[in-house]
């Protein structure tokens, strides 16, 4: 009686031994695979501070390294990317005036001589009395950078229009989506 249990048993714990190496393979693939997001990727963010004074520019200092980028200019597009402009109240953003927001992108991690990828994809105005609710903008992107080779930092700007009021206390961010 007892042969005929371990000839029934011995078949099924071989399956489970098999079962269990292809799991803890998969497990390993997906940890050591370079283009599967980590964990760590996800505190990846900037914020800038929003322009304390009428029709002016502010550019983020620092942008967020995407990696290295193809010889042809090639980005990975599976990151997402999310800019995030804050609520202004009327004081900062008063009727009728704007706060525009641009991505731009650059070859050097100071933003220095960027170029624009998505001019403004978002735009802020100031309505109602009560100034502008926040807003975000999720992107990715595009294969094909413009400004060629290198352009491997992402960061943007934020511009208001004339007679907009002090908006320095307010932080617009950008972040990497996992």
């Amino acid at each position: 009686m007892l042969p005929i249990i371990l000839a029934i048993l011995q078949p099924l714990a071989i399956v489970t031994i098999a079962m269990g190496i292809a799991i803890v393979l998969m497990l390993s693939m997906a940890v050591t695979n370079p283009s599967v997001p980590q964990v760590q990727d996800g505190s990846l963010s900037i914020a800038l501070a929003l322009p304390a004074a009428a029709s002016t520019t502010v550019t983020s200092a620092t942008g967020i390294d995407t990696g290295v980028t193809t010889a042809d200019a090639n980005q990975p597009g599976d990151v997402d990317f999310l800019l995030t402009a804050p609520a202004l109240n009327a004081t900062q953003l008063p009727n009728t005036y704007t706060v525009t927001y641009a991505v731009i992108c650059s070859a050097s991690s100071n933003m220095g001589t960027p170029t624009t990828i998505f001019p403004a994809c978002l735009v802020q105005t100031g309505a109602g009395g009560v100034g502008a609710a926040a807003a975000t903008f999720r992107f990715r992107l595009p294969s094909q950078l413009p400004g060629g080779t290198g352009m491997r930092y992402v960061g943007y700007t934020a511009t208001t229009s004339a007679s907009t009021g002090n908006c320095s206390a307010a932080s617009a961010t950008m972040q990497v989506l996992v």
